[in-house]
């Protein structure tokens, strides 16, 4: 499901309270699973002179990835994320670029079936962007489904079946993502 409005529209909101990250106002909410949650945080963080690999560590339980999961696939985490070699070197001096490929390789570890993306995939490089469209695709075909906020209505034809569009915290349109 698509996510689409103007800034300010209440994407974002509706994605915190999806994920209980806010309490909701009224209704009732249902999910079968805790979903994993993406959003468009800058990872750089104070993180002082701790090494890539010991915040990868810390990135995968903000994701509510166990520590141990992370460790043991840390290299194809690097891997992903095409950083392998900077495993030892201060994350202070990642490029913000590299620090979003390791936040996003980490939460593609995320085992859950239902995912939120918000603007998950803003400051990617064209290359690295195309390589995680790909996995997320790919991760439909197993049942993963998906709620993305985003401007990009190109990705989002791409990734979504269906979008609604929200204007002041209010549903203004639902229909196929592709009109």
């Amino acid at each position: 499901l698509a996510l689409l409005g103007n800034n300010g529209s209440g994407k974002t909101t509706l994605l915190r309270v999806l994920s209980s990250i806010y309490s909701k106002t009224s209704g009732s909410l249902y999910l079968s699973e805790p979903p994993g949650v993406f959003f468009n945080y800058s990872v750089g963080g104070s993180y002082g002179d701790l090494h890539v690999a010991e915040v990868a560590c810390i990135l995968g339980m903000l994701y509510g990835i166990d520590k141990q999961v992370v460790k043991s696939q840390l290299d194809d985490i690097l891997k992903m994320a095409e950083i392998e070699e900077f495993k030892f070197l201060p994350f202070k001096e990642l490029s913000l670029g590299q620090m979003r490929r390791l936040s996003w390789s980490i939460f593609l570890k995320h085992g859950s079936r239902i995912i939120f993306l918000d603007e998950a995939f803003a400051s990617l490089d064209r290359v690295f962007s195309d390589k995680i469209l790909g996995v997320v695709q790919r991760s439909f075909l197993t049942g993963r489904s998906a709620i993305i906020a985003s401007h990009n209505t190109k990705m989002l034809r791409q990734l979504c079946d269906s979008a609604v569009w929200l204007d002041a915290g209010r549903i203004k349109s639902f229909g196929p993502a592709a009109e």
